[in-house]
């Protein structure tokens, strides 16, 4: 059932408005640029658009964005926010220069708990020259919840702290909700310190 909040309708009357103007562009004869683009594709996730998306996709690469990084990143979470996960691992293949972001982008789309984790181990390994960053760590925990490997995440646990984003609010929820869903409260409990009685 679609949401009636006043909040929503206007993403959303805001998001056609986007698309409207890309298009109306587009006719004149006006190309979009690196900038535009991922603008274009986020309306375009929020609209629930894949047909859409799948045409500023081609717009994109016939400017001659294929090989942009900015570019590339957005169609990746274009299509994990539509659900198009096929498409969005095959984007993130074929850009030639991968940030910590398009990782984050396919992490944390990937609704496949095993695959998120093989991701997040791809990133770790010694052929990848990012390292992931505490919204790959908030990213990933998830996964290791809906799987119940509680030794997963207390692996990315340790990883968390040893990078020194053990205090950082997020990564600590992500990490006590993780420690909760695996069944282990004590360790959940231990990560906020008690309050002197």
């Amino acid at each position: 059932m679609a949401c009636n909040c006043e909040g929503c309708h206007t993403v959303y009357a805001y998001s056609q408005q986007c698309v409207s103007i890309f298009f109306e562009m587009d006719s004149v004869g006006v190309c979009g640029d690196y900038f535009m683009f991922p603008f274009v594709l986020k309306s375009c996730a929020d609209l629930g658009g894949v047909w859409v998306g799948k045409c500023v996709h081609g717009k994109g690469l016939r400017s001659g964005l294929g090989f942009d990084f900015y570019f590339g990143t957005s169609l990746i979470d274009f299509y994990v926010k539509c659900a198009e996960l096929g498409d969005a691992r095959k984007m993130f293949d074929e850009i030639p220069v991968r940030e910590v972001v398009s990782w984050n982008a396919l992490i944390a789309g990937n609704g496949f708990a095993k695959r998120a984790i093989e991701l997040f181990d791809e990133m770790m390994s010694d052929l990848s020259n990012v390292r992931p960053n505490w919204v790959t760590v908030m990213s990933v925990l998830p996964a290791c919840a809906q799987s119940s490997d509680l030794e997963r995440g207390r692996k990315i646990h340790d990883y968390a702290n040893s990078i020194g984003l053990g205090s950082n609010m997020s990564v600590q929820t992500a990490l006590a909700a993780m420690y909760a869903k695996c069944g282990s409260l004590s360790d959940a409990e231990n990560l906020f310190p008690k309050n002197p009685s």
